[in-house]
């Protein structure tokens, strides 16, 4: 599971990465790349990702989630 640090009490996964602090989709953007391509390293297929606005540097992070998934559920 990729997440933002307030809600990583509320997942129950073997594996988390925390985004750092919800809002600050700078910082979010930049540990979504790293996490990604360290799930890859790991060999996980199914990552969890917490979703930001497609807006501003949310629109690249959310584009770079597109083209990684082959399925987006919203929950």
């Amino acid at each position: 599971c990729i997440v933002f640090d307030e809600f990583c009490e509320k997942i129950k996964c073997s594996n988390i990465i925390y985004l750092g602090q919800k809002g600050d989709n700078d910082t979010a953007a930049n540990r979504l790349f790293a996490a990604l391509r360290q799930c890859d390293l790991m060999g996980i297929e199914t990552i969890y990702v917490t979703c930001v606005d497609n807006t501003g540097i949310g629109e690249a992070y959310m584009n770079r989630l597109s083209r990684a998934s082959d399925e987006i559920i919203e929950l």
